[in-house]
């Protein structure tokens, strides 16, 4: 059964208890019908006989743990170069000094000597492998474990011989678990990773800085799933995200149903982090906007603000514009002989006719960069088209066997094409655009307001000089030959109803687009911060004063606290307080100058990747510590739900309709570990 029978428990798996002690275990087996035991310790017994001596010799790796400053420490290496661990018998260790610290390890195992082997280099010198003669069950049950969950494989595939044969070969000693035992470690490691990512959140985040959530719905496949991703920036201005939850949709959707589905995604990992969350981005359903409503409502004190970014296509200005291009992309693609001259007539003049048909696109469902992408490449083909038509309307040799009204369905009329040309040049800033805000560069929110601000003047202008040139047009329509009029006046009143269509659409974007949250994130964006300096200079000034000052204040007097004498303290506040001075005064003083001085310096290139600008704050932030703290918590904001997406990309394999065996609860935690792994391994190098 690949069901692993999982119980979904009240308090997030007793999250809210002592943490769960990881057992360190050593494996070793004596031949090849010992069986395998699922204890909590998971040993088997040495193949010398020697268990007992085998164990404490490994337990005598603990020698190198202690406690530093309320955190268990590595000897071996220097405070600065790990963080430690918040328990000793944590796996962790195990894995560290091992990868770490080598040789120790080996000298405490006793495993030098003859059982090492070694491998002949290029230069006739003898290099260590590193092979020992026994496996920690900790490293040898992981492995296993972490493939078939990074992996989405089958939860019985270590029970297909040709997967036992391998293991086999590679180790004749190591015991094969069955397909029983691997849901309860499953289970086990899904509890031991949402621990350590529970503790890491509330260590980074409860009551210093925001986190923001990404949501996205999956429909394609049988169960329904929503991903909910949370975001933020640690410390070290690394950002962090994780999938929080996989969430069963059960139809009919409803906003009221998707929040409640969202708020318990997050309270099953800690109910404490709905304090720190303020933005949610999903896509621009009216479905999303019900959701986002029903949140506002639902966390008064915490209130949570829609972001939607995705741009729709004005699909019936689109259907009349580019409606004859299609057809005969259509016709070229449903005929198949067509389809065979067409590569035969692209040989002829040396281009890759099978490349070019790959490449068709019929249709635009995402967004109007789609649109350019379609436009661009037929453009390309107007030649071999137009050849290709001239040669079946004249039966020339090799195209009799073709029906003569094919040529007329691929023949495209001069103006369709000059008003393809316009489309394309028209479009080719929204491509631009795109791939500002496209995922792989993690966009931020600040950039949304810029690239809107930009796009919006781009078609505002572009209307306008359209709606001159069509009145020109009309104008001196008489004195112009009836056949060029003809041809200009279609071109040119299609182009301008699919300019308005494009300006309406961008219209109805603005509030979501220009929020109060992404206007501040675009002043506090070094690439943006030059645009509508007045506006944001005071919503960056109100914003700080009404939720920031009072944080500032806790951490600049935390910092200074150690290092400042009390009475300097005192009597500095009683010089204040008599001369009147208002606290509040001066911290506005301060902020205002602080945002004047930002907005002087030069921006950075707008094409820079929202990594540079963390790398920038990292490494100049102590210059501007006010703005610094506003930006870890508006940069984190992520500008598309692209994170959510590439999850479900993630575990596509788990979420699919092959594993219909596969129970509910099974799939939600097999998708939230895999998330949870790659979490708590970027969370263990940010350490290091």
């Amino acid at each position: 059964m690949e069901d692993l029978h999982m119980k979904r428990y009240s308090d997030a798996a007793g999250l809210t208890s002592p943490a769960i002690a990881a057992e360190s275990k050593v494996l070793t087996s004596h031949d090849s019908d010992s069986t395998e035991t699922t204890t909590s310790e998971e040993v088997v017994e040495a193949s010398t006989g020697t268990q007992a001596r085998e164990r404490d010799r490994g337990l005598e790796v603990y020698a190198h743990i202690k406690l530093i400053d309320s955190r268990f420490r590595c000897t071996l290496c220097s405070s600065s170069e790990h963080g430690g661990w918040a328990s000793r018998n944590t796996p962790k260790f195990w894995l560290h000094i091992r990868t770490k610290h080598l040789k120790e390890y080996r000298e405490l195992r006793g495993t030098e000597g003859p059982m090492e082997s070694t491998t002949e280099g290029a230069t006739g010198s003898s290099t260590p492998t590193g092979a020992t003669s026994t496996m920690e069950a900790l490293v040898a049950t992981s492995a296993p474990t972490e493939w078939i969950i990074n992996g989405s494989h089958s939860l019985d595939i270590v029970e297909q011989r040709g997967f036992r044969d391998f293991c086999n070969a590679l180790q004749p000693q190591y015991q094969v678990p069955n397909r029983q035992a691997v849901p309860d470690r499953v289970m086990k490691r899904w509890v031991d990773h949402k621990l350590q990512v529970r503790q890491t959140l509330l260590r980074q985040l409860q009551g210093t800085h925001r986190a923001s959530l990404t949501v996205e719905q999956m429909s394609s496949t049988k169960p329904e799933c929503m991903a909910v991703t949370l975001h933020y920036i640690d410390d070290q201005w690394n950002t962090r995200s994780v999938v929080l939850a996989y969430v069963r949709l059960v139809y009919p959707h409803s906003g009221a149903r998707l929040a409640r589905r969202l708020i318990s995604a997050v309270t099953n990992m800690d109910k404490v982090l709905l304090g720190s969350l303020w933005t949610v981005t999903a896509d621009n359903a009216s479905i999303s906007l019900d959701m986002v409503n029903e949140l506002n409502l639902s966390l008064r004190r915490s209130p949570l603000k829609g972001e939607s970014t995705r741009s729709q296509v004005c699909c019936p200005d689109l259907d009349a514009a580019l409606g004859e291009l299609r057809e005969a992309v259509r016709t070229l693609q449903e005929n198949p002989g067509l389809l065979e001259k067409y590569v035969e007539e692209c040989k002829s003049w040396r281009w890759d006719g099978k490349k070019d048909c790959e490449g068709f696109k019929l249709d635009v469902v995402a967004c109007w960069s789609t649109t350019y992408g379609m436009v661009e490449h037929l453009l390309h083909c107007t030649i071999r088209l137009d050849e290709l038509s001239r040669r079946i309307s004249g039966q020339c040799k090799g195209y009799s066997h073709l029906a003569g009204d094919l040529a007329d369905s691929i023949k495209i009329k001069p103006e369709s094409w000059t008003l393809a040309e316009v489309y394309r040049s028209f479009l080719e800033p929204f491509k631009d655009a795109v791939t500002l805000l496209s995922g792989t560069t993690y966009p931020t929110m600040g950039l949304v307001g810029a690239v809107y601000r930009s796009i919006r003047l781009y078609v505002d202008r572009l209307v306008e000089s359209q709606e001159k040139e069509v009145q020109r047009l009309n104008e001196t329509s008489s004195k112009a030959a009836p056949t060029v009029s003809a041809v200009l006046g279609f071109r040119e009143t299609v182009a301008l109803m699919f300019f308005k269509g494009v300006q309406s659409k961008l219209c109805e974007y603005e509030d979501i687009a220009l929020t109060r949250e992404a206007k501040i994130a675009g002043g506090l964006d070094p690439r943006c911060r030059g645009y509508q300096p007045t506006e944001t200079r005071q919503l960056i000034i109100d914003e700080f004063m009404k939720c920031y000052n009072k944080r500032f204040e806790d951490n600049y007097r935390a910092l200074t606290v150690s290092t400042r004498p009390s009475k300097l303290q005192k009597f500095s506040q009683l010089m204040a307080d008599s001369v009147g001075v208002s606290t509040a005064h001066r911290a506005r003083e301060c902020i205002e100058e602080e945002v004047d001085d930002w907005l002087a310096l030069t921006p950075m290139k707008l094409d820079s990747d929202a990594r540079s600008v963390y790398s920038w704050f990292k490494e100049n932030g102590d210059e501007f510590p006010r703005l610094k703290l506003m930006a870890r918590d508006f940069l984190a904001i992520p500008a598309t739900s692209i994170s959510s997406e590439a999850a479900f990309s993630k575990a596509r394999c788990t979420i699919s309709n092959r594993r219909a065996r596969l129970g509910a609860g099974s799939l939600e935690m097999i998708s939230e570990l895999q998330s949870f792994m790659a979490f708590n391994r970027g969370d263990q190098s940010v350490e290091n």
